[in-house]
């Protein structure tokens, strides 16, 4: 998935497989690293912060109500952020 990844840098969905790949193989703190990486990159997919607010979630040991604001917050942002871009046509967004 790594090799895919190095060809198709902008897949919302490979990186999505790839990232839930990696949860069952790495640490909790290995695979937030790697959703952390990738946020600048898919910041304006909404698919991508659904993902990740569902990965936050259901992780018990990261679970808590300001926890899930701020990323609900941060998401919010970059969404508008990235919507924004769009109507004004700077940029592009990456498919949902």
């Amino acid at each position: 998935m790594e090799k895919a990844l190095e060809h198709h840098a902008d897949s919302v969905e490979l990186m999505l497989l790839y990232l839930q790949a990696c949860s069952l193989r790495d640490t909790v703190a290995e695979v937030l690293l790697k959703w952390e990486k990738a946020v600048p990159m898919f910041s304006g997919s909404y698919r991508f912060w659904k993902e990740f607010l569902a990965f936050i979630s259901s992780q018990f040991s990261m679970f808590s109500v300001s926890t899930i604001r701020a990323l609900l917050i941060r998401a919010l942002r970059a969404l508008t952020a990235a919507r924004d871009r769009l109507l004004n046509g700077v940029g592009h967004l990456f498919p949902c």
